[in-house]
């Protein structure tokens, strides 16, 4: 029987090779809750949403409270300018991780859909809207969007891993 597990690098819900590692190249040391698939037309491991950019917005809180209270305040001084400018390129760069975990979690979907899928019925052509279609909710809960507003594409027609987004681009 087939097994699946969540890999650390992709931050998905995998499927495994028969030595453990996930199929998208990386060591069965980065695979944990390891399980057995069932068999094909019943429900299928989905990817595991992100906490990252929660994580990442915490860190982001926590530094700009540390950076207010480092700086010694005078009434004279201003400090509402700096501090509204950590802020900005803190939740800048919460949003680019974010919409990278997406563009993670959508390749995913198509590796995963295409894996358990006869090969007449694989994807061979990435347009957006179709491997929406296909992937949604079956592969995704819902259709993914870009946290700073971009929208998704695939650069080339015929490769799924050129998905980009308008905003943040690509993972390369």
């Amino acid at each position: 029987m087939p097994k699946a597990g969540f890999c650390a690098q992709c931050n998905a819900q995998v499927w495994l090779r028969e030595d453990g590692s996930c199929v998208n190249g990386h060591p069965a040391e980065q695979v944990s809750a390891v399980f057995e698939a069932v068999p094909a037309g019943t429900v299928q491991p989905a990817a595991r949403p992100s906490s990252l950019p929660w994580i990442v917005a915490g860190i982001a809180v926590i530094a700009v409270v540390a950076l207010l209270a480092s700086r010694p305040t005078t009434p004279t001084v201003d400090t509402s300018a700096g501090a509204a400018a950590v802020f900005q390129s803190a939740s800048a760069n919460a949003q680019l991780k974010s919409c990278q975990a997406n563009i993670r979690t959508i390749e995913g979907a198509i590796q995963t859909y295409n894996a358990t899928t006869p090969q007449e019925d694989q994807l061979t052509t990435y347009d957006w809207t179709t491997v929406m279609s296909v992937l949604v909710p079956d592969f995704l809960k819902s259709e993914p969007n870009c946290p700073g507003g971009g929208t998704y594409s695939f650069a080339d027609p015929n490769d799924p891993s050129s998905l980009t987004c308008s905003i943040h681009g690509s993972l390369q």
